[in-house]
């Protein structure tokens, strides 16, 4: 038996009367999106003036990582959903894998933190764009997403590494084209690889320079 969330629900009704819509902050590579810290700046202020909190952590249903996304109110009262989390892996051309484990699994927690929490707020944002899908399709615009959330990482990398260099323009043109998320992904990673190998190798000494 589900539990009573009146107090609950009088309180979303005062928080969602705000109407807020979270404009894009970021961008990144050709496309614009709003952050995770932009949707936390704006709503967790105004949640915790209604006695309302909300709490994400990881956990583990039925074999499979899951992200918890739990809205409470101060009465005790609470809902929760749930959302799997995939790890998202990057293989070079070369067949050779270029992730570790650790960010694999954070590429998927950045992407369900950020529209879990607006999705159990019931908020609204400019790249909300979508149509709705079901099934086969939904799975596949995810992993899309979470293929450009890569991307997007790798491409500030790249800028990291060679600031204002060919291998950011070509970073650029790759993020913006028109190629499967996977294969952009695949060309971004070999062209930081170029950048990082460039990058460690040490400096030529000119005979001038060592007179």
């Amino acid at each position: 038996m589900m539990q009573p969330i009146g107090n609950l629900v009088k309180a979303m009704a005062q928080f969602q009367a705000k109407a807020l819509v979270l404009g894009k902050d970021k961008e990144g590579y050709g496309y614009t999106y709003v952050t995770l810290s932009k949707v936390i700046h704006k709503t967790f202020p105004i949640l915790s003036g209604l006695g309302l909190a909300v709490i994400q952590t990881i956990d583990i249903l039925d074999g499979k990582d899951v992200l918890v996304t739990t809205l409470a109110h101060e009465s005790g009262e609470f809902i929760t959903s749930h959302y799997p989390l995939d790890r998202v892996g990057i293989v070079g051309r070369d067949g050779k894998k270029k992730t570790n484990v650790a960010q694999e699994f954070g590429s998927g927690i950045a992407y369900a933190r950020r529209y879990a929490l607006c999705a159990i707020l019931g908020l609204a944002t400019d790249d909300d764009d979508a149509e709705c899908l079901t099934g086969a399709e939904q799975e596949a615009a995810d992993k899309e997403l979470e293929l450009r959330e890569v991307a997007k990482e790798i491409g500030q990398k790249i800028g990291a590494v060679a600031p204002g260099s060919e291998f950011v323009k070509k970073a650029r043109e790759v993020f913006s084209s028109k190629a499967p998320w996977a294969s952009r992904v695949s060309d971004l990673t070999d062209i930081l690889d170029q950048a990082e190998t460039l990058a460690s190798q040490p400096d030529e000494v000119t005979d001038e320079e060592q007179g």
